[in-house]
């Protein structure tokens, strides 16, 4: 367990987290519900591939939160736990930023259920960088 700073690549990282978050947050209370979802989905996927970038994990251009949780399931098994929450919030990837994919509109549950999982995988992955 090592106690050490993150890198500059890393606290980048974070940072663009912490402003999704915040985004989905604005966006939530202000009624944008399709656009809270995909901020959500945004820190997520930011959130886990920083989890990747400190493992030293090779990074493709891939947006699928269920397929970045199995990669840093390889690195620590807890991250598994997150899998439904993941796919939940991978969903609105697609469905919020192109109108004709669009197949119903989102709902303020939906929003604040997004954010909610954000908040808690971030967190938790916060926490897995800080002891390995």
């Amino acid at each position: 367990m090592t106690n050490t700073p993150p890198s500059k690549d890393i606290q980048i990282w974070l940072e663009k987290v912490k402003e999704d978050l915040l985004w989905a947050d604005y966006n939530q209370k202000g009624g944008f519900w399709a656009q809270a979802c995909f901020a959500s989905q945004q820190a997520v996927e930011k959130m886990l591939k920083t989890y990747l970038i400190h493992k030293d994990h090779k990074l493709y251009r891939i947006y699928k939160l269920g397929l970045l949780l199995r990669q840093c399931a390889k690195h620590d098994k807890e991250f598994s736990r997150w899998k439904i929450a993941a796919e939940t919030i991978s969903k609105y990837y697609i469905d919020t930023r192109y109108p004709d994919f669009v197949s119903h509109n989102f709902s303020q549950k939906q929003a604040a259920d997004a954010l909610k999982r954000a908040k808690e995988i971030v967190a938790f992955t916060q926490s897995r960088l800080s002891t390995s």
